[in-house]
């Protein structure tokens, strides 16, 4: 059996609900065929798990990445790019502040 692609979404805390319903709609449209990674999401990330261990696998094992961008995160990209070279991911992943 194959494994399900994963879809990341990349989103600010504030911004954690709104990251769920795109997890839920998505879970939805998709049949239940692809996995959907949200790090503030406790089917990503269970209880007494390393956070940062497990949004790096998430991040490595991604097919696609949506990112929630809104006025509140285009305000501070840093904790992105952050996350990013956090992750060991800063060469392969481009990190662009968005006009949305």
């Amino acid at each position: 059996m194959m494994e399900k692609p994963v879809v990341f979404i990349s989103h600010i805390r504030e911004e954690a609900v709104v990251a769920r319903a795109f997890k839920e709609e998505i879970e939805q449209r998709f049949l239940g065929l692809t996995d959907v990674f949200v790090s503030s999401d406790e089917d990503s990330v269970p209880l007494g798990q390393n956070w940062l261990d497990r949004v790096t696998t998430g991040l490595r094992t991604a097919k696609a990445m949506l990112i929630v961008c809104s006025p509140v995160s285009r305000k501070d990209t840093r904790r992105f790019l952050h996350s990013c070279s956090k992750t060991g991911l800063e060469g392969t992943c481009n990190c662009y502040r968005a006009n949305c």
